[in-house]
């Protein structure tokens, strides 16, 4: 299993010294075919274009509704192997609680509605679809009678629940041309508030952001630039419809790939506007907050948990191009997994240095696969300079921190635990336990935990067994999170959930949503928290949400030195 940021594929690079095409073959096409299909124009480009410029140019200054970036940093080795994003988009998937809704963007969706009413009402799943339109704007709404029936540890991922209706657009059609270069798939974003579609208790009452549980796109135009070999994939498919007059999306297909090889090919515009940030202000003040890790203190002592991840919002009126914040946070704060998802009501944008869930298909079965992080230590910097001896010196400290080692401990223990819910017996085990990375402001203990999914179980129902992450809720999960929901001040939305991409052939790659900014309503909005456990400070909890929300609010706020900020 290879390790980085998102889309590490396994290795297919061929030679190529001129742009190529790959189309599906005459029998793809043939009418009498009744599953559905996509016809794909691919184009292979023996550049490693700008992964920022190529999107920016695509995608308006990254203000087309279901616009995703997906980006590993290439300034951290083994990371930036690839950057994807999706460029144009035909469906929108979305939900709360148990309604969701598929709405089309453009004529592509539009084929694909009267489809996926069909298959959702055939589904055993009781998915109740009912087809919607008015004009042009075609699409589906229903309710979903969510399972929340009490069964054993194995049955419970395969309750009813959002994940059916997903399902059946991530793996609308199959993938059958080049798998490690996708020509469709599904880009967005799960909320927190996505695990209760799992768990059985209240959510936070202070919702004010009013976020959906879960916002996807189909992308059926998007690019895959591969840093290491040179090379940026573009790809724009069209569905095949049987009988259908498919003439015009091929014609529009083949538009799509010349425009993307005229913006992959032109020259770097000069970028960076101007933007405006108002004051910033906490939902919570400091003597509240440290009151309520004292609060925290008390439950851990009384049994109800062991940890408690608990956190803050500051937010700030904001003018401007969040695609331009995104830029600058990515100069100053490389992380592997960095993201850009505009999601049609807003903008989420971070350098989350964390995966959420990987899942791969191998010959052997689907590799499911979790990285915590826990334990942290500045990088080496004297002067504005790496020094050596000083990197190893915070490095080895890392290593022996008895509560950075029982933290991380913890949190591999509940990767175990969780995984071994969804995996075959024997397969769960730990990888590179224990293992110091550094990225370009911090060095963070690491350990991968994997194992191989039982039949018929996908990577969404491994997302679903091991949400929401440790990392950001504490242990026993489900009690820390009640805890969280008591005492946080505002609903945590989109924080702490989960962004990435799921493939018609089962793959799965996901980040942390930490270290993230929300944009929506003329506001920037930020999330930091603190893990407090029986030990705690009240004071240095405090202190280490201010630290953890520095990177977000210096790339909000202007340029900064990079060698001297704080990216914890």
């Amino acid at each position: 299993m290879s390790y980085g940021g998102f889309f590490v594929a396994s290795d297919t690079r061929q030679e190529q010294t001129s742009p190529r095409c790959s189309t599906r073959s005459d029998a793809d096409m043939n009418a009498s075919d009744t599953k559905l299909k996509f016809f794909c124009i691919r184009r292979t480009l023996p550049i490693a274009a700008d992964a920022q410029a190529l999107f920016t140019s695509l995608t308006d200054g990254g203000t087309a509704t279901g616009a995703v970036l997906l980006q590993s940093s290439d300034n951290i080795p083994r990371y930036g192997e690839r950057s994807l994003a999706a460029v144009g988009t035909s469906l929108r998937i979305s939900g709360r609680d148990d309604v969701y809704r598929i709405e089309a963007i453009d004529d592509r969706g539009r084929i694909l509605i009267p489809i996926l009413t069909a298959r959702l009402k055939s589904s055993s799943r009781e998915l109740s679809p009912i087809l919607t339109a008015t004009g042009e704007a075609a699409g589906i709404a229903g309710r979903i009678d969510i399972d929340r029936r009490s069964v054993s540890g194995r049955e419970r991922p395969l309750r009813r629940n959002a994940m059916d209706v997903l399902r059946q657009v991530a793996f609308l059609a199959p993938d059958e041309d080049s798998p490690d270069i996708p020509s469709h798939g599904c880009f967005g974003a799960f909320a927190y508030t996505f695990v209760h579609q799992y768990e059985q208790f209240e959510r936070n009452p202070r919702d004010v952001l009013d976020e959906p549980d879960y916002v996807f796109f189909l992308a059926t135009r998007l690019f895959v630039i591969d840093h290491a070999g040179g090379a940026t994939h573009l790809a724009s498919s069209v569905p095949v419809i049987p009988g259908a007059d498919l003439a015009p999306l091929l014609n529009e297909a083949e538009a799509d790939v010349r425009r993307m090889i005229a913006a992959a090919t032109a020259p770097a515009s000069a970028g960076g506007r101007t933007w405006r940030l108002g004051n910033v202000e906490s939902d919570v003040d400091r003597e509240t907050y440290c009151a309520n890790v004292v609060r925290i203190q008390r439950d851990i002592e009384a049994g109800r948990a062991y940890q408690v991840v608990y956190g803050r919002r500051l937010s700030a009126p904001f003018e401007g191009s969040p695609l331009d914040v995104y830029a600058r946070l990515s100069r100053t704060n490389p992380s592997p997994y960095m993201f850009y998802i505009n999601d049609g009501d807003g903008v989420l944008l971070a350098a989350s240095p964390e995966m959420a869930v990987r899942a791969e298909p191998s010959p052997t079965g689907t590799v499911v696969e979790l990285r915590p992080i826990a334990g942290t230590k500045p990088r080496g910097f004297i002067d504005g300079r790496l020094d050596a001896l000083t990197d190893v010196k915070y490095e080895t400290a890392l290593k022996i921190d008895p509560k950075e080692l029982a933290e991380h401990t913890m949190l591999v223990d509940l990767a175990r635990n969780d995984l071994a819910s969804v995996c075959r017996p024997g397969t769960t085990q730990v990888t590179d336990p224990f293992v110091v990375e550094k990225y370009s402001h911090v060095q963070h203990l690491v350990s991968s935990v994997s194992g191989v999914l039982r039949e018929p179980l996908d990577g969404l129902h491994a997302y679903l067994a091991t949400m929401n992450m440790g990392t950001v809720t504490g242990a026993p999960k489900l009690e820390a999170m009640k805890i969280i929901n008591t005492l946080e001040a505002s609903g945590r939305g989109f924080f702490g959930g989960a962004a990435g991409y799921i493939f018609p052939d089962g793959r799965l790659d996901t980040a942390l949503i930490i270290r993230a900014i929300r944009f929506k309503r003329g506001r920037a909005h930020i999330r930091a928290a603190a893990g407090i456990v029986a030990d705690s400070v009240p004071e240095s909890e405090w202190t280490e949400t201010e630290n953890k929300a520095a990177a977000a609010i210096r790339a909000l706020r202007g340029p900064v030195d990079a060698s001297s900020e704080d990216a914890a």
